[in-house]
């Protein structure tokens, strides 16, 4: 954009109206923010392989480690310092803001101009006002130019610094199409192995089923053609209700037996419960107690 032909009170309004350099100086605080995590990711790899070569660990595996976790770490101090980079750049940025901002003249000072020329112009009756209406133009025509290189300045510091570098992606250590195949193979292996037990059960399951039949079929006929298994529930209804019918009757028949052996005295003292004789009489309830009997 060409500035010169731009006015001061656009120039002026434009740089005093932005959103200032806050932004940018929050942009780089979390761009140092990244580059110190990075910095820190990147040494801690280094110091894990020193400590592990240190340990002697040497053969396939490890040279495998080294060439793979080697250009990570390397990814991760380039990306470190690109960071870093992002960080100065972005404060180069709020810096050339606040140059520009510091050059460009105030909005109200152009205002107040303008407003001069204004009344000097209509109190110019006799041309008494002339040489004061030319300073006020050249004052004009010093902000105009100051606002125009103010912008020219910041346009260039803002497009020097807005210059990044790229950043790339770290180098993938497996091969995807390897990932995806593996994934398939394990995916096969797992369906066939299930589908293989799942028909071994059944062809077992088929191999047993004629002798199952044949032994149906040998089992001797002793229930009728027209049983159902209504007829079966009612039958073993009907063998419950009678087990407890004969248990109430043995019950009743047993119950009175017992109350009236154990409460009616007998007509005739048996020989165990007579009184004992004088020569028995100091184990009486020893002779008492022999075959008595218990109701």
């Amino acid at each position: 954009m060409d500035y010169a032909f731009l006015p001061p009170e656009i120039n002026s309004a434009r740089i005093y109206s932005g959103p200032g350099p806050g932004s940018l100086l929050a942009a780089a605080r979390g761009w140092d923010a990244v580059a110190t995590e990075l910095t820190s990711a990147a040494v801690g790899y280094r110091s894990v392989i020193s400590s592990l070569t240190a340990m002697y660990w040497w053969g396939p595996a490890s040279v495998s480690m080294l060439a793979t976790a080697g250009p990570f770490v390397e990814w991760l101090e380039t990306t470190a310092a690109q960071a870093k980079e992002s960080a100065d750049q972005s404060r180069a940025a709020a810096a050339a803001f606040e140059q520009a901002h510091a050059m460009t003249v105030p909005p109200a000072v152009v205002a107040a101009n303008r407003t001069q020329l204004k009344a000097l112009i209509a109190s110019n009756f006799f041309g008494q006002n002339t040489a004061a209406i030319a300073a006020t133009e050249a004052q004009y025509a010093e902000m105009w130019a100051q606002d125009a290189a103010a912008m020219y300045g910041y346009a260039s510091n803002s497009a020097a610094a807005t210059a990044l570098t790229p950043f790339s992606s770290p180098e993938l250590s497996v091969d995807p199409d390897g990932v995806v195949a593996q994934s398939a193979a394990v995916s096969q292996a797992a369906g066939g192995g299930s589908a293989g037990n799942t028909a071994t059960v059944l062809s077992w399951l088929a191999s047993l089923a004629p002798e199952a039949l044949q032994a149906v079929q040998d089992w001797p006929n002793i229930l009728p053609d027209d049983f159902t298994i209504l007829d079966a529930i009612f039958a073993v209804y009907a063998t419950v209700g009678v087990s407890q019918d004969v248990e109430s009757f043995a019950a009743g028949i047993i119950g009175p037996r017992t109350t009236w052996a154990c409460s009616a005295p007998p007509k005739i003292q048996p020989s165990c419960c007579r009184p004992a004789s004088p020569r028995s009489s100091q184990r009486p309830k020893a002779v008492l107690a022999q075959g008595c009997p218990v109701w």
